[in-house]
């Protein structure tokens, strides 16, 4: 994907180097098929987790990296288990501890105290305009604070 962004035909290809990288992988893999079976198991998400922070080191070995949890997952999603949110965070928190240097941004913890007012209808993992706003203002005030930090 990065090295077809940077190709020179395209109209604006990427010529910048990241500073900071915000990146989360969750909800999805914490789904169930419809032959029950989970998407990623706990142990493969780990994997998946190390490896994805493997490559962002090699894509851009000098930007702060900042894992971002996973928002939780309500009683009566569909396609979930009510907890698994905490129980994946709680695996990639595992591996996170494992690399020092990457910042966590909770948006578990941000999130949880305001999710029946922010999700979008009961049993629902999407949350309202209001819901997004504050979540993206989250994100945007951890990664402004350490773009804050960059020496240019």
């Amino acid at each position: 994907m990065h090295a077809a962004m940077q190709n020179p035909e395209l109209d604006q290809p990427w010529t910048f180097k990241w500073d900071v990288i915000h990146f989360n992988i969750g909800l999805h893999d914490l789904k169930f098929r419809k032959s029950g079976k989970r998407m990623t198991p706990v142990d493969t998400y780990q994997k998946n987790l190390l490896d994805i922070v493997a490559y962002l080191k090699t894509l851009s070995p000098k930007a702060k990296l900042i894992f971002a949890t996973t928002t939780p997952v309500p009683e009566g999603e569909r396609e979930r288990v009510a907890g698994d949110g905490k129980k994946f965070n709680d695996a990639a928190l595992e591996v996170m501890h494992k690399c020092p240097e990457i910042m966590i941004n909770d948006l578990y913890g941000f999130t949880k105290p305001k999710f029946d007012i922010w999700q979008v209808e009961p049993g629902n993992v999407h949350y309202t305009r209001e819901g997004q706003n504050a979540q993206g203002d989250e994100v945007a005030r951890i990664i402004s604070a350490e773009l804050s930090k960059v020496k240019k």
